[in-house]
């Protein structure tokens, strides 16, 4: 039976920070892939997380920390190789984007670009994960018990079904 992204998210609310959520993480990652869900999630260095159906790390790539953007396609990372800022990549991303073939997640760190009220209502956690289309969130803790990452799960298929009727 197809696990639901809610039910994902719920699994991996609440898991600490650490090698104790990456071992946890790793319990998912199969029945996540079958059902073809991604969950998504901030970490220490400089980048984010992709796990499930998609496997991948993406990094700002400068070495700084910081806001970013991420981009996917069905099964895949788009990675870039001046920088995911750099205009040339971006105004790929955005052509790719009109035409459905490609989703982007905004990475923010520390709130860095984000509204500050809407921030302070997550928990003013280290990173956030948001995208524009449906998903599922979950908090990942650090060991003190405040929220370290708000990550979001994924479902691929109402995902691109959904573009496929826009």
């Amino acid at each position: 039976m197809k696990m639901t992204k809610e039910e994902l998210a719920e699994r991996l609310n609440g898991w600490i920070y650490g090698d104790n959520f990456f071992t946890v993480a790793s319990r998912f990652e199969k029945e996540a892939a079958e059902s073809n869900l991604v969950f998504i999630v901030g970490t220490c260095n400089d980048g984010c997380v992709f796990g499930g159906a998609i496997s991948d790390c993406v990094e700002r790539g400068d070495g700084e920390l910081g806001t970013f953007q991420a981009y996917f396609e069905k099964d895949q990372v788009t990675h870039s190789d001046c920088g995911h800022d750099c205009y040339y990549f971006v105004s790929e991303m955005c052509a790719r984007m009109a035409a459905g073939d490609t989703k982007r997640i905004d990475v923010y760190y520390r709130g860095g670009g984000m509204d500050l009220e809407e921030h302070r209502k997550l928990g003013t956690p280290e990173w956030c994960i948001t995208a524009d289309f449906p998903h599922a969130t979950w908090n990942m803790r650090e060991y003190h018990g405040t929220t370290y990452s708000v990550g979001i799960v994924i479902d691929l298929d109402e995902l691109w079904a959904e573009s496929a009727t826009n």
